[in-house]
């Protein structure tokens, strides 16, 4: 059976989607598809990142930073910043790092994730094969896929400039490249404080619900767990990258 009718089994009731995947799926292509989907997702927002008002957010945010070090940036320091930052040849040395690095990052994201879900499921004896757990995780993937390529298309269709002129820290400027589909989006940062607000988006994006759905099913249906313990991966699972985020955010 092909990988897209797997795929469309999957979306149609992830419970029964998930018997056909096993230790005999293909998973390469697989892996190509949600690559290639993952560098559209990524190119959607380079006019973004060409653009004159991204670059003075960039500069905006920089020297908020340094600020918080306590270190006051000269006028001359701005304006060679800006200056170097609105480089063509850095321009597209920034692109190409970031079209390289996203898939990289994501596979690397991928083969970590099997190995903490592995370790969990160990921790309860449950017994999965980390090929397995891979495969499942392809296949989830797709969720988190689509969930990107809605956020960028969010944030062009916006008045994404108009955002970007606001911008004056780092968290502003993740945020106006990154538009929220939770209820995050209903609130600012200022009034929620970082903290909160990556909570709140984290814990209310209906595509992080999905996607955890669908794990839970991939190891119920794919990797034959009992109820409980697919359960018990999953949210154990879920958990971690969230505190892993949070450490993430209050740290950059």
């Amino acid at each position: 059976m092909g990988f897209i009718t797997i795929w469309k089994n999957i979306i149609s009731n992830p419970f029964e989607g998930f018997s056909e995947v096993n230790d005999k799926t293909k998973w390469f292509l697989p892996l190509i598809l949600i690559l290639i989907l993952l560098l559209i997702s990524t190119a959607l927002i380079i006019p973004l990142m060409q653009s004159d008002e991204y670059t003075g957010a960039l500069v905006r945010s920089t020297i908020s930073q340094q600020a918080e070090k306590g270190v006051e940036m000269s006028a001359e320091a701005q304006a060679a910043m800006t200056e170097e930052l609105s480089s063509p040849t850095l321009q597209k040395i920034t692109i190409a790092s970031a079209l390289i690095s996203s898939p990289l990052i994501f596979v690397v994201i991928m083969l970590l994730n099997s190995l903490l879900i592995k370790i969990i499921a160990a921790f309860f004896k449950e017994k999965i094969i980390f090929s397995l757990i891979f495969k499942i995780l392809i296949f989830v993937s797709i969720i988190s896929i689509v969930q990107s390529l809605i956020k960028s298309g969010i944030t062009l269709s916006g008045d994404w400039a108009r955002i970007l002129n606001r911008v004056n820290d780092t968290t502003g400027l993740k945020l106006a490249l990154s538009a929220p589909v939770s209820l995050a989006a209903l609130f600012s940062v200022k009034t929620l404080g970082s903290t909160g607000y990556f909570l709140l988006d984290a814990l209310t994006d209906i595509f992080n619900w999905i996607h955890y759905i669908f794990l839970y099913a991939g190891l119920k249906v794919s990797a034959d767990l009992t109820k409980k313990h697919a359960l018990l991966v999953t949210v154990i699972t879920a958990a971690v990258f969230i505190v892993i985020g949070l450490i993430f955010n209050l740290i950059i």
